[in-house]
């Protein structure tokens, strides 16, 4: 793999790595409100409730920035696209 495209996959995974922490505290603020909430109870650790969307906004930051870099790329060059296709594939697989 060429440097360009190892700074590239480092970038998405650092805006990634923001998006998803904006989509938590937004996660955190609005469970509450729609009842997303896991209650304690014997079976589990936490002793308070605890908002039950942090997988689902880490997931949607993965995905978001992967389209947003498959679309951004397909200005692209022809290999480039196909190596963005590819990142893309991957992250979706997981």
């Amino acid at each position: 793999m060429n440097p360009e495209a190892i700074n590239a996959i480092m970038c998405m995974g650092l805006i990634a790595l923001c998006v998803s922490v904006v989509l938590n505290w937004i996660a955190i603020w609005l469970a509450p409100k729609l009842g997303l909430m896991d209650a304690p109870s014997e079976r589990k650790v936490h002793a308070v409730s605890i908002p039950r969307m942090g997988g689902l906004c880490i997931w949607l930051s993965m995905i978001l920035v992967a389209g947003f870099s498959w679309v951004a790329g397909s200005s692209r060059s022809e290999e480039h696209t196909s190596e963005l296709q590819s990142h893309l594939n991957l992250v979706c697989r997981l």
